[in-house]
This record gives C-alpha cells, structure tokens and sequence, in this order.
C-alpha cells in the first residue's frame, strides 16, 4: 500500500512543487498538466531511441523546462494573459504530441518500452529521494537567501521591485523553468512506472497538483499534506473497486470529488478567518 501511494503521490507532488514556486512569484503555472504529458512522452523517446533511463530522465526536466519558459517569456513579452495561454498549452501539447507519435511511430496510442527498466521499487525510492532532495533545497532557498527573496518580492509587490531596478518578469520566467523541470520529472516517473506511454497519462494530476497549492493554504508543508490526502483518497478509491460492486466511474471521480469538497471546506475557512 505504501508503494502505491508513493506511486500516485510523487508525480503530484513534483508537479505541485514546481507551481507552488511559480505561484509565490505571482503567476500560477496553469500549463502544468500539459507539461506533465511533455515530460512523459520525451522520457519515452529518450529511452527509445538512447537506451538510457538517466539521459531520458534528465532530458524530459530540461527539455520540459524549456518549453515551460519559452511560453511564458513569449506571453509576457507580448504582454498575454499567462492563465489563457497556459490553458492554451493544455489543449496543445497533447495534439501534438498524437501529431508526432503518429509520424515517428505510427500510432496515437500506447508507446510500450521495450528494453529493460529499473525495477518499481527502485523507481520509487530513487524518485522519493530526488524529490525530497528538490523540496528541501528548493524551500531553504526560497526562505534564506536573496534569490528566493526575490522569488518572494516579485509575488508581494512587483511594482516596489521594479522601482527598485529589479526585473520581475525575468525571476517569474526562470520560476517557470523550475516548474518546467519539475513537471518533466513528474511525466517522466510516470512513464517509467507503467513502462509505456499512454495517451493522457497524466489523467488530471496536473489539475490536482493545482489544487495541492491551494488546500494547502499556499504553504510548502501544507503542500505535503495536500498531496498525502489526494493520495489516500486514490488509494482508497482503488480498493473498494476491488470490494464493492459498484460502477468503475465512480471510483475513478472519487479523488477528484475529494478535491472538490476539500477546496470548498478550505474557502469556507478562508472565509470565517477573514470575517
């Protein structure tokens, strides 16, 4: 059961990382769930055509990150709205990802890995190791030192920055590249896990690690727990299938109805503090 919450939690948890710090820049990366998918489907073609699952790895994050940069730089340089254009990215990636599977592979569909892979519990004790590794680098450099002030200060107030002779939209671009990374890694464990790449693969996780920021309270520990709690209702979800004969439908929306209440119930509280 650990195994399989470390399984689900991790891409989430990856992902959410990478928007947590985007968000403390101001600008929420909307464009995660497609970025997942990016991540996913180079990781594939690295393996395919490399052999290497650490070259694969490495160049899903950059490779993802880039284009997570790229977009943004590009919206903020034409002064777009980064949410539209994130949106835009969603409906995107996935399009063309088909449009070259198809050309290179010749099928839309599921991309099997063929050559030998790590085992699943050395995939999931490397990627628990990696990301506790980001997280507490990422956190301790966001609170202690200047770069992370800067992060900080671009989310508080970008006009007092700008004065100041900073440049705001540069430290959220390069936050977006860090959310780039992040969602490269997330795509490329998924991948890895099902040893194959399937068309929408990311199945929502990117939405939920959306949603991870915000139950959390926009806070790097209630991130975790936001995380945790997605897990556990997937978890769960998965063995009362096996229990109860009811329709698969169901089960499958169970976390995300989770979600849904667990943001309500977070409004609600925001609410009765402020008043």
């Amino acid at each position: 059961m650990i195994q399989s919450l470390m399984i689900y939690s991790l891409p989430i948890f990856l992902a959410a990382l990478g928007g947590y710090l985007t968000d403390k820049a101001g600008i929420l990366n909307i464009a995660i769930e497609g970025l997942i998918l990016c991540g996913a489907f180079i990781t594939f073609i690295f393996i395919y055509f490399l052999d290497s699952i650490f070259i694969a790895v490495i160049m899903a994050a950059v490779l993802t990150g880039l284009l997570s940069a790229g977009f943004a730089g590009l919206t903020m340089r034409f002064k777009g709205n980064i949410f539209i254009t994130g949106l835009a990215m969603n409906l995107l990636i996935p399009g063309v990802i088909t449009l070259i599977s198809k050309r290179v592979f010749l099928t839309g569909g599921v991309l099997q890995i063929t050559s030998t892979i790590v085992t699943t519990e050395t995939l999931v004790l490397g990627f628990l190791f990696l990301s506790c590794m980001i997280y507490l680098i990422s956190i301790y450099l966001l609170k202690n030192t200047q770069a992370g002030l800067l992060v900080r200060a671009t989310g508080l107030n970008r006009r007092a920055l700008e004065v100041r002779g900073g440049n705001p939209s540069r430290v959220q671009v390069l936050t977006f590249l860090f959310s780039g990374f992040m969602c490269g890694l997330s795509g490329a464990m998924l991948t890895l896990t099902v040893h194959a790449y399937v068309p929408n693969i990311s199945s929502g996780k990117g939405w939920l690690a959306l949603a991870a920021i915000y139950l959390g309270n926009q806070k790097a520990t209630g991130l975790i727990y936001a995380v945790l709690f997605f897990a556990i209702a997937e978890v769960l979800a998965n063995l009362a299938q096996g229990t109860f004969d009811l329709p698969s439908s169901l089960f499958v929306g169970f976390p995300y109805l989770v979600t849904f209440i667990g943001l309500i119930i977070r409004g609600m509280i925001d609410r009765t503090r402020r008043s």
